[in-house]
């Protein structure tokens, strides 16, 4: 009896999903497309706000390690180690900082030269 009773859950468990697919129809490819806020644009101009994007993350990453050495300088208490360890990171934060406008501006050079048609 136990026997049954189990090969008629799980043919139960086979036979719902497949009825309730059948019954309820829907476009997959618009509801992904809506929940997204996918949009028709190439993939030049999205590939562009992708790297955008990313600068501008790496510039908050680099003004904070900037702060933070600022901090680390100010609260060394004349200790020389900790006053080359802040100055190390001050020196990195402005040359990571330096690289990233200069990557923005380079890229808005290439793409005022070369029009995103």
């Amino acid at each position: 009896m136990k026997k049954v009773f189990i090969a008629l859950l799980l043919l139960l468990a086979i036979c719902v999903p497949i009825s309730t697919h059948a019954a309820f129809q829907f476009d997959a490819g618009g509801t992904i497309s809506n929940a997204l806020k996918l949009t028709n644009r190439d993939a030049k101009t999205t590939t562009l706000d992708i790297v955008r994007y990313i600068l501008s993350l790496m510039g908050l990453i680099a003004v904070v390690m900037f702060i933070y050495g600022g901090v680390r300088y100010m609260t060394s208490s004349g200790n020389a180690e900790a006053i080359q360890n802040a100055r190390a990171i001050l020196k990195w934060a402005v040359i990571g900082l330096m690289i990233i406008i200069l990557a923005q501006v380079i890229i808005t050079v290439v793409i005022g030269i070369a029009p995103l048609d």
